[in-house]
């Protein structure tokens, strides 16, 4: 990696289509600078602060109408948003627990790693390969274990006790999800450009954004994220 070729998925170019497949415009993308993200995340993490104080003011029509809402739910509901607040918690815990094992060195292949055989670095390749297979599976097995201790802990839930453990995960889902919605609308209203060079920015402001059509903002969030994972995988 790190040729010139490879820094060019740093930009992209993307033509938007009408929802029965026309060209409609094209548009050019880049990844945003450190600027630009840390003022990301710092607006998306207002957003979500905002969105869990009106949830936790009784008052407020967010509380009225996405918390109280879950009075009157269905088990299966219940415990569908449990598992899914529940999820979120269990990876970042995955990662923190699951011990990931030490990369094998060419040291613990090679007769002399200062030239080793190409048998040798294809041995390297595999064993490594094999270790992150373990440590994947390792992870997935963390995730399954909590699902399953979950399961058992919600069946012996009453219907009133499960409303009321969903409500209160509501709280902890809804800022969460605003936050992830917030973070990519914040970062992809300045990664668009109406010229090759990157010269005009295509929107003024994140609202200007968001007066977008729908279908053509999923289209532009979909180029951007494709052009974010190509750049994450060039810096590995």
């Amino acid at each position: 990696m790190g040729t010139l070729s490879n820094l060019m998925r740093w930009k992209s170019e993307y033509t938007l289509k009408s929802p029965d497949g026309k060209d409609l415009k094209k548009v050019y993308l880049r990844i945003i600078g450190d600027n630009d993200l840390q003022e990301s995340y710092s607006l998306a993490r207002i957003a979500s602060a905002e969105k869990r104080d009106k949830l936790r003011d009784v008052d407020s029509n967010d509380f009225k109408d996405q918390v109280l809402s879950w009075k009157d739910a269905t088990e299966d509901e219940c415990k569908a948003l449990i598992r899914a607040a529940r999820e979120n918690n269990w990876q970042t815990q995955a990662f923190s627990i699951v011990v990931r094992p030490d990369e094998v060195k060419l040291a613990d292949i090679a007769l002399d790693p200062d030239a080793p055989t190409l048998e040798e670095q294809e041995k390297l390749d595999a064993a490594n390969i094999e270790v992150d297979v373990n440590y994947q599976k390792a992870l997935e097995e963390f995730i399954e274990t909590k699902r399953n201790e979950l399961t058992d802990e919600l069946s012996k839930l009453s219907i009133e006790e499960l409303r009321l453990l969903a409500q209160a995960e509501t709280v902890v889902v809804l800022p969460l999800t605003v936050f992830m919605n917030e973070l990519l609308d914040q970062k992809v209203w300045r990664a668009v450009y109406e010229d090759k060079d990157m010269t005009e920015h295509g929107f003024i402001s994140v609202e200007d954004y968001r007066s977008m059509l729908q279908p053509l903002r999923d289209q532009l969030a979909g180029a951007y994220l494709e052009l974010e994972q190509g750049a994450d995988d060039l810096k590995n």
